[in-house]
């Protein structure tokens, strides 16, 4: 699995006694910024400091083919370093946030979980507002 696959939480709730089906996607963006210098006779101080943030996406589907979508408030920063810079250490990073997944899967389950009164609240003002 690699944080280049889209990373899902699917739950079903149940409101005013239907089944709602309910997606909460990890959208994470890394950014990287090298530090350091590197003089001539000296070994090098560079080094790459590293950020990923990851936001999730709340999606309400009905029956009726309608959605309800939401960026949730809370984002989780996951960051590190590595010597060297950013360009040539890419893929090492890439690749240690991949080890990182379970970690982005454990934030969105804990974030679903964490929502589901906002989210109810949410259902319960769109169908106050499609009735009117």
């Amino acid at each position: 699995m690699s944080l280049d696959a889209p990373i899902t939480h699917q739950v079903t709730v149940e409101h005013a006694g239907k089944p709602v089906a309910v997606t909460y996607d990890a959208e994470v963006v890394t950014r990287m910024k090298t530090v350091g210098t590197t003089p001539p006779p000296r070994p090098s101080s560079e080094r790459c400091r590293w950020k990923a943030s990851v936001t999730v996406i709340r999606q309400v589907h009905s029956a009726s083919g309608a959605s309800l979508n939401r960026t949730l408030p809370e984002v989780k920063e996951i960051s590190g370093q590595r010597p060297g810079t950013c360009m040539a250490g890419r893929k090492a990073i890439m690749a240690e946030l991949d080890g990182k997944i379970e970690r982005v899967r454990e934030h969105l389950r804990a974030t679903a979980e964490a929502d589901r009164p906002t989210l109810l609240a949410d259902i319960d003002a769109a169908r106050t507002l499609a009735l009117n």
